[in-house]
C-alpha cells in the first residue's frame, strides 16, 4: 500500500542566547517556533527564566508548548508544557513543574506577525531548550531538589541481596561501602509488573518500519518510570516506544532493605 504524505512546515525563527548566570556558570536558553501551513513570522519570542530549583540539580532539556495564534499574531490558546525531555509527562516533581511553568509563562508572551485567514487560528509549536550549567550534576538521584548530607547514605556489611520483581541476585560488595542510590537493572522486560504495548505509528507502517527499539529508563523507588529515552531502533518507532515505557511499572527495588532507583533497558519489537 502506498501512502503519500505532504507536510508543509516552515521553521520561522530560531533564537539562541548564551550568557552567564550570576554565579558565573554558563547557561544556554533557546527557543524556536514551527508553524503549519501559514506564512506568519515571529515578532517576539521571550525566553523562559531558568528556575533555580531545576538549575541547581543540573536538570534541563527540551520543553514544548503547543499554541494557537489568531490573525493578529496574538497567542489565544496554549496547552500545558511537555518536558523536559526525556522526563515522562506523568512526573510532577517540583523541579520538573518549575521548568514546565517557565516554558508556559514564556509562551504566553510570544507575539507573531498578522497573517492567515480571518477568524481562523494557526497552530504552532514552541520548543524551548534549557541547558544546565557545565557543573550541573543531575543523574536522577536528586529529583526533588532536596539537600542530601554527604555522609547520610547507609552502608552495608557482608553480601547484599538485590531484589527486583520476582528475581534476585547477590552482589559481592566490600563491607562499609555506601549503598548506591541508583543501580543497573539490565534488561527490564521480564521484571515489569505492567508493560503496555506501544501503538504502531501510521507513518512507520507506511514505510514498513519494523524491528527492535531499546529504551533507556530510570525507575524510581516506587516502581514508576521517571524518564525514557530511545537509544536504538527506527526513528519513526522511537517516540511511541518512549511513551509506552513511561506507562510501564515495576516492583520497587531494595538494596539492603533500602529503596533504590533502577536504570535499565526496555525493548519493544515491531513486526509487520
Amino acid at each position: 500500500m502506498k501512502l503519500s504524505i505532504a507536510l508543509c512546515v516552515a521553521v520561522i525563527m530560531f533564537l539562541s542566547i548564551s550568557g552567564f548566570s550570576q554565579d558565573g556558570n554558563e547557561k544556554d536558553v533557546s527557543v524556536k517556533a514551527d508553524f503549519l501551513a501559514t506564512d506568519q513570522t515571529a515578532v517576539k519570542l521571550p525566553l523562559p527564566e531558568y528556575p533555580d530549583k531545576a538549575k541547581k540539580i543540573g536538570l534541563g532539556g527540551a520543553l514544548s508548548v503547543q499554541i494557537a495564534v489568531d490573525e493578529n499574531g496574538n497567542v489565544t490558546l496554549l496547552r500545558e508544557a511537555n518536558g523536559p525531555y526525556p522526563v515522562c509527562i506523568s512526573v510532577t516533581t517540583p523541579p520538573v513543574l518549575a521548568l514546565r511553568q517557565a516554558a508556559t509563562n514564556a509562551a504566553k508572551k510570544a507575539k507573531f506577525s498578522p497573517g492567515g485567514r480571518p477568524n481562523v487560528q494557526s497552530s504552532a509549536l514552541l520548543t524551548y531548550n534549557l541547558t544546565p550549567p557545565a557543573d550541573g550534576k543531575f543523574s536522577g538521584e536528586d529529583l526533588s531538589a532536596q539537600t542530601v548530607e554527604p555522609n547520610s547514605a547507609p552502608t552495608y556489611s557482608g553480601n547484599v541481596r538485590l531484589v527486583t520483581g520476582n528475581s534476585s541476585s547477590v552482589s559481592s560488595l566490600q563491607p562499609g561501602t555506601k549503598l548506591p542510590k541508583t543501580v543497573s537493572g539490565g534488561v527490564l522486560n521480564g521484571k515489569a509488573l505492567a508493560l503496555p504495548a506501544p501503538p504502531y505509528p501510521p507513518a512507520a507502517k507506511a514505510v514498513r518500519a519494523f524491528g527492535a527499539v531499546s529504551v533507556q529508563v530510570l525507575i524510581l523507588e516506587d516502581g514508576t518510570v521517571y524518564s525514557a529515552s530511545a537509544v536504538s531502533g527506527h526513528p519513526l518507532l522511537r517516540r511511541s516506544s518512549e511513551i509506552a515505557a513511561c506507562s510501564s511499572r515495576s516492583s520497587p527495588t531494595q538494596l539492603q532493605s533500602q529503596p533504590v532507583k533502577v536504570s535499565g533497558i526496555i525493548t519493544y519489537n515491531y513486526s509487520l
